[in-house]
């Protein structure tokens, strides 16, 4: 994937998460087809089905296959959105107590070449999951 380089060769801009509170979201995507483009959430996710922690999240990748964000009752996955259901990603959770206790996101091997688009859709999915968290503890 071309990356565009910042002035800071130790970055590289990915992407840009304008966050709403009553308009849809805007992801500016920094690198493949998507590069330079502002997408509203609304546009790039669809809802489906239900998961402990909400609507579950559809978008199609750059590679024109269809993905889904699961919100499991543990941790958020990702998966190809057709028969398969292959696992593209998942979250791990920091536990405490044990050994693999850092929070981490593993990708496998049919996400390898897209890395930059699962890391920025978690992102979004994320916050999506921890708000829904909070809520429910208050």
């Amino acid at each position: 994937m071309p990356r565009r380089r910042t002035i800071d060769h130790n970055f590289i801009y990915v992407a840009q998460i304008d966050w709403k509170v009553f308009r849809s979201s805007k992801i500016r995507f920094g690198t493949g087809q998507r590069s330079g483009l502002e997408i509203p959430v609304k546009d790039l996710f669809r809802k489906e089905g239900w998961g402990f922690w909400g609507r579950h999240r559809v978008f199609t990748g750059e590679d024109g296959q269809e993905y889904r964000w699961n919100f499991g009752r543990t941790h958020p996955q990702l998966l190809l959105n057709n028969a398969s259901k292959m696992l593209v990603a998942t979250f791990h959770q920091e536990r405490l107590f044990s050994k693999n206790n850092t929070a981490r996101l593993e990708i496998f091997p049919p996400g390898q070449y897209m890395i930059d688009e699962i890391f920025v859709t978690f992102t979004y999915i994320e916050r999506l999951h921890r708000a829904k968290e909070r809520s429910a503890k208050n």
